[in-house]
């Protein structure tokens, strides 16, 4: 798999398999899932921050016990 998607190139040696990893290619991959990662994170965020305006809309809206 690894070799099909290019992060590894495969050669043969005898009965043996050997595999030398792209540098390149597994840089740009990283590089695509860092700003993958960093997107989701984003959204998450942006969840997160609207789930909380949300509660706080909702404990506003009870009434206050007596004090």
């Amino acid at each position: 798999m690894l070799d099909r998607v290019g992060l590894v190139h495969a050669s043969s040696v005898g009965r043996e398999r050997r595999f030398q990893v792209d540098q390149e290619q597994l840089a740009r991959s990283a590089a695509q899932l860092a700003e993958v990662g960093a997107a989701w994170d984003a959204r998450l965020l942006r969840i997160k921050q609207l789930a909380e305006d949300l509660q706080r809309e909702v404990d506003g809206s009870r009434p206050q016990p007596p004090t």
